[in-house]
């Protein structure tokens, strides 16, 4: 039976109140998902049960949290990359998601809205370069398919973000 494992902040541990932690998928799945979590800040003990549950597929969704004023795109990226490789080193096969699109910036003191997009699509770039194939562009519209503080997803922007994800895992 096939092991996913699906890690990031706030995206994920809503999506997983979404779907009440049933993914629908062959195998077993688990969410590994803490709202305001960063890529140098994912606690040690999340990183060594998503290690010990031995995924095959793993969906990470980080980065966005990483952003702020004065924040290096490259830092990000290089985060990002220890993470995935850390992962593949265990035998995954690794999915990023892209940085998406946000609001509000009122938890990044100085971080406007030009800047924030400026660097994520910098560090979208990167990992394009990088993963090429393996990076999972999120087919979500923005505004439309946020909440009213645009940050998060709607209620049908967080059942495309459900479907989109399960298909990643359901082509593998």
């Amino acid at each position: 039976m096939a092991k996913f494992a699906i890690l990031g902040s706030s995206y994920i541990s809503r999506l997983r109140d979404f779907c009440e932690g049933d993914f629908k998928v062959p195998g077993d799945c688990r969410f590994f998902g803490k709202g305001g979590m960063r890529t140098d800040s994912i606690p040690h003990w999340m990183m060594a049960d998503l290690e010990s549950f031995n995924p095959d597929v793993v969906f990470v969704h980080l980065g966005g949290n990483d952003i702020r004023r004065d924040s290096s795109p490259k830092d990000i990226f290089s985060n990002l990359c220890a993470i995935v490789e850390t992962l593949k080193k265990s035998g995954a096969k690794v999915h990023i998601a892209e940085i998406c699109r946000r609001g509000d910036f009122s938890k990044a003191p100085g971080l406007m809205e030009a800047s924030f997009n400026r660097q994520r699509n910098a560090i979208n770039r990167l990992l394009i370069e990088r993963y090429g194939k393996c990076i999972v562009k999120i087919p979500l519209q923005y505004p439309a398919d946020y909440d009213n503080k645009l940050v998060h997803f709607s209620d049908y922007g967080i059942r495309k973000y459900f479907f989109m994800v399960r298909r990643v895992f359901l082509r593998c």
